[in-house]
């Protein structure tokens, strides 16, 4: 008796699996009829590709570094507004003139000592910030040429760049060391506009008003 026939060869790229059932044979003993069926069998997730891994970490040094460039072009218009103020300071650091001191009273000429020595603090924490600014480790003195040197091989040669991940941790310490230095620059021109200017401003306001009162009881009296 002849066998049961074979079933066609499957197609090997085809992701499943063939099971045979045999029917219970006939009285007869004819060849019994062969029920195919077929189970679906999904392909694993394919792996993340080692290119595509390196070009996610160098998208993320990428921002990274933009990020750097927007905190340094902030810094540089800080530095300008700390300059201003600083002058402004330096010119308040004075021995009230003689008009002024006219018709001061002890109370305005101690509260304006004590604006002085404001000023003076404050004129110390600008100096401090303008210096860290232009010399300091976020300057070209500083470690920013080799932030920039680790940017620019990273971004000329790709994945042949060496440990990226260790690149990226370079320039997001440089990223907050910006970060920081834009923080202490702007509490410093807060308070030398709050602690040093305008408190000077008010106490000399207060000197010149008594100064006029001054004047106006002496015509008063001629």
């Amino acid at each position: 008796m002849a066998g049961n026939p074979l079933p066609t060869p499957m197609d090997a790229s085809q992701s499943q699996v063939m099971l045979m059932t045999q029917q219970g044979a006939s009285p007869t003993h004819e060849p019994a009829a062969v029920v195919q069926t077929t189970v679906n069998v999904e392909s694993p997730p394919a792996e993340t590709s080692s290119s595509t891994n390196v070009s996610g970490q160098f998208g993320r040094l990428e921002a990274d570094w933009k990020a750097c460039l927007g905190i340094e072009r902030q810094l540089t218009g800080m530095r300008k507004q700390l300059s201003g103020v600083l002058g402004r300071l330096n010119s308040l650091d004075r021995d009230p003139r003689p008009d002024e001191s006219l018709g001061a009273d002890r109370e305005s000429k101690d509260q304006w000592q004590d604006a002085r020595r404001w000023v003076r603090e404050s004129a110390s924490k600008v100096s401090r910030c303008i210096k860290a600014h232009d010399i300091g480790a976020t300057s070209g003195a500083g470690r920013r040429n080799m932030i920039l040197a680790i940017y620019e091989q990273a971004a000329e040669q790709g994945d042949a760049a060496g440990d990226l991940g260790q690149s990226r941790h370079e320039i997001e310490v440089y990223r907050r060391e910006l970060m920081n230095l834009f923080n202490n620059m702007t509490s410093a021109l807060q308070g030398a506009n709050t602690n040093g200017v305008q408190r000077a401003q008010r106490v000399l306001s207060k000197i010149a008003a008594q100064n006029r009162q001054k004047r106006s009881r002496d015509r008063g009296k001629s």
